[in-house]
């Protein structure tokens, strides 16, 4: 799909996604339609034709900058054409408060993490 609209758009979900996170991505688009599969509300993106996902804490509309082959993968490389995000999990930086609002971090295998913390780094 995305090789052919030369588009895509990021979705980061949150913690409430978590298991549809988990079915989607072990599953390519060919096999099945993943909305109809998983019926999670979509909204249009602003600058692309692609559909933004319900839950997420943010969301990014890229353009098709470069098209790069590694094994049997290929790598999309993207221009960012529009950024929104959900304001209960960000201000100037990832919000650390509720925990339903937190982006989810793919750690390998089924597992997931968010932010739990924040810690401030001085110079020496």
């Amino acid at each position: 799909m995305i090789q052919h609209a030369h588009e895509f758009a990021l979705n980061f979900p949150t913690w409430p996604l978590l298991h549809h996170v988990q079915y989607l991505g072990a599953m390519t688009g060919s096999q099945i339609d993943k909305f109809e599969a998983t019926q999670l509300e979509v909204f249009d993106a602003v600058r692309v034709s692609a559909p933004l996902i319900e839950g997420c804490a943010a969301w990014i509309e890229c353009s098709v900058e470069q098209v790069v082959p590694i094994g049997d993968h290929v790598l999309f490389v993207g221009l960012p054409l529009a950024v929104q995000v959900d304001p209960a999990s960000f201000d100037e930086r990832w919000l650390v408060g509720d925990e339903e609002k937190r982006p989810l971090h793919f750690v390998g295998g089924n597992f997931y993490a968010h932010l739990e913390r924040l810690f401030e780094a001085r110079t020496p």
